[in-house]
C-alpha cells in the first residue's frame, strides 16, 4: 500500500493514556496511513501493549529501544517512516479522526513541504485557563519571509512552536537532513519546527482544532517532580536557536534578541530555579550560580532590563541580586521564600 501519512508516536511509561491515543489514530479516515510506536524503554506493560496493537492491526509498527529520550524515539521513527509526509503524535495525547487526511489533503493541493494546524488542550483537572487562539483564522500560505517576521515574536504567536500539529514532506526532511536534537529533551519539538519551517519553501497554516493536547503532571512542561535534564536541554536549545536567529533573523535580530530574553527572564527562569529546588538535594549557591552564569541568562540580563517590570515582589529583589553576581542574598530568596519546599 503507498503510505500517505507516517505518524510517529514516541512512549515511555504510558499505559493510562496509550490505548485512547493509538485508537484515535487508528479510527483515522485517511485509509493510507501507517502508526510507529516508539518504545522508549518502558517499564509498565505499555510497550507489549504496542505489541498487541501491531498484531491485530497492519498499519502499526512497533520499535523498542533502552531508554534514550523523547528525541531519540522520534528520531527512530522517522528511519522507519515510509509515508509521503510524517507527523507525530505524543503517547498521552489523541486526535479527531480527520485530523491526518485534512492535513494531506491541503499539503498535495498547494505542494506545501508542511502544514500546520492548531488545538485544544485537555486537562486532567477542572478550572484551566481558556485555549490560546490559532494566530490565522483561515488559510494562508507563508513564504520565508513571512516566517523570519515572526521570529521577534514566537513566543507570543507559537507559530513554530509543538511538531505534532504539523505535518512535515519527508523527503524535505531528508534532503535537509532535519533530525531531533537527541541531547534535547525539553523544547526539543520548537527547535526541530524552527530549522525546518525556516528551511522550507512555505508553510501552510490550517486553521481548526483536531489534536488534543493533554496537561497534566506528568507533562514535559507540568507541575511534577524535579527534572534532571531540564537545565542541560534548555540552556542547549537556547544555543542552538540563537545559529538560527543569526542565519535567518539577521535584519531583526536585535529584536528577536530583546524578546527572546524577556521570554528567558519571565518563563523559562523560574521553571529552572523551580525545578533546581524541588531536587532531593535542593540547590545550593554554586548550583544557583550555574544557572545565572549559563549563555542562557546571562545573555538575558544583557538584552532585557529587568528594570522595565519592577514590583515590590522577593523574585525581582532576588533577579537584582544575580544580575549584580549577589548569588548568596539570590540563593537565600530562592530557598526561603520563593521555592521553599
Amino acid at each position: 500500500m503507498h503510505i500517505k501519512v507516517s505518524v510517529i508516536t514516541p512512549f515511555f511509561n504510558s499505559l493510562p493514556y496509550l490505548e485512547e491515543c493509538v485508537n484515535s489514530v487508528l479510527a483515522h479516515t485517511l485509509p493510507e496511513l501507517e502508526l510507529i510506536l516508539v518504545d522508549d524503554g518502558s517499564t509498565d506493560g505499555s510497550g507489549a501493549l504496542a505489541d498487541e496493537f501491531a498484531e491485530k492491526d497492519s498499519r502499526v509498527r512497533v520499535i523498542h529501544q533502552p531508554n534514550s529520550g523523547v528525541s531519540s524515539a522520534r528520531n527512530a521513527g522517522l528511519e522507519l517512516a515510509r509515508g509521503e509526509y510524517v507527523g507525530f503524535v505524543d503517547a498521552d495525547d489523541f486526535i479527531e479522526p480527520e485530523m491526518f487526511e485534512n492535513l494531506y489533503t491541503a499539503a498535495i493541493t498547494v505542494r506545501a513541504q508542511i502544514v500546520s494546524t492548531w488545538f485544544k488542550c485537555a486537562y486532567d483537572s477542572d478550572g484551566n485557563p481558556p485555549d490560546k487562539a490559532f494566530l490565522y483564522a483561515k488559510p494562508a500560505f507563508l513564504i520565508h519571509s513571512d516566517l523570519t517576521v515572526l521570529l521577534p515574536s514566537m513566543n507570543v504567536n507559537q507559530v513554530f512552536h509543538f511538531t505534532w500539529r504539523n505535518i512535515f514532506e519527508r523527503d524535505f526532511l531528508e534532503l535537509e537532513k532535519i533530525r531531533f536534537n537527541s541531547k534535547i529533551s525539553v523544547g526539543e519539538d520548537t527547535l526541530f519546527n524552527m530549522k525546518a519551517m525556516l528551511a522550507s519553501s512555505g508553510v501552510l497554516m490550517l486553521p481548526g482544532t483536531p489534536y488534543h493536547y493533554r496537561m497534566h503532571g506528568e507533562s514535559a512542561m507540568g507541575k511534577s517532580a524535579f527534572k534532571p535534564l531540564l537545565f542541560g536541554s534548555l540552556t542547549l536549545q537556547y544555543e542552538e536557536k540563537l545559529k538560527l536567529f543569526e542565519k535567518y533573523g539577521a535584519e531583526t535580530l536585535p529584536a528577536i534578541l530583546k524578546s527572546t530574553a524577556e521570554y528567558n527572564i519571565k518563563t523559562l527562569l523560574p521553571l529552572l530555579l523551580k525545578n533546581a529546588y524541588a531536587a532531593i538535594s535542593p540547590a545550593s549557591k554554586s548550583g544557583l550560580k550555574q544557572i545565572f552564569q549559563s549563555k542562557m541568562i546571562s545573555d538575558a540580563f544583557e538584552y532585557y532590563d529587568i528594570g522595565s517590570f519592577r514590583s515590590k515582589s522577593m523574585d525581582w529583589v532576588m533577579l537584582r541580586f544575580a544580575k549584580n553576581k549577589l548569588y548568596l542574598p539570590a540563593h537565600l530568596i530562592c530557598k526561603y521564600i520563593l521555592y521553599k519546599k
